[in-house]
C-alpha cells in the first residue's frame, strides 16, 4: 500500500500564487510557498522558530492602567487590482473558447509558458500582448475589460 504524501492535501486546495505567502529557510536559504505545516521542503526545519516570550517587567502604574478599547470596524473586503482580474478573465475566455495554452501561444505567436505565467498572475499582461491575446481568443480588448469590471463588481 503506498503512503500519502504529505503534499497531496495541499495539492487539493491550491491557491493563486499572488495570494500565497513565499518565505526563505533560515537554514538552507531555500525560497518557497509556505506549507501548512511551516516547515521547509528541501531541509524540513522550522520557517519559523518558535520565539520565546519576553520577560515583562510590570510595574504597580502599568498594572492599575486600562486604555480604552478600539472601536471595532467591519471588516473590509479585499479590493483587488486590475492586474488580479485579467489573468482571470483571460483564462475564463480561453477555457470558453476550448482552445489550450499552446494554440494560443502558436496563434500569438509567443511562448506556452507566457501564456502560462499572464493567466496564473505570475506576469503582468502588456497592451500589445493583451490586444493579440485577445484577438486569438476572437474577441477585442475592451471585450476582456469589460468582463474584468463585471468580475469586479460581482466580487464586491
Amino acid at each position: 500500500m503506498a503512503s500519502a504524501s504529505p503534499y497531496s492535501a495541499a495539492a487539493a486546495h491550491v491557491l493563486p500564487p499572488a495570494l500565497r505567502k513565499s518565505s526563505r529557510c533560515p537554514h538552507c536559504k531555500l525560497n518557497q510557498f509556505e506549507l501548512a505545516s511551516g516547515l521547509c521542503r528541501r531541509c524540513r526545519g522550522e520557517l519559523y522558530p518558535p520565539v520565546e516570550p519576553l520577560p515583562v517587567a510590570v510595574s504597580l502604574a502599568a498594572a492599575a492602567f486600562t486604555p480604552d478599547p478600539l472601536p471595532v470596524s467591519p471588516p473590509v473586503p479585499p479590493s483587488h487590482p486590475l492586474s488580479f482580474w485579467i489573468p482571470a478573465a483571460l483564462l475564463f475566455l480561453r477555457l470558453r473558447s476550448g482552445q489550450s495554452q499552446s494554440q494560443i501561444a502558436k496563434r500569438i505567436p509567443t511562448p506556452r509558458t507566457y501564456i502560462s505565467k499572464v493567466e496564473n498572475g505570475c506576469l503582468d499582461i502588456t497592451l500589445v500582448s493583451l490586444e493579440r491575446y485577445a484577438e486569438a481568443l476572437n474577441t477585442t480588448p475592451w471585450d476582456v475589460l469589460r468582463l474584468c469590471e463585471w468580475l469586479m463588481q460581482e466580487s464586491e
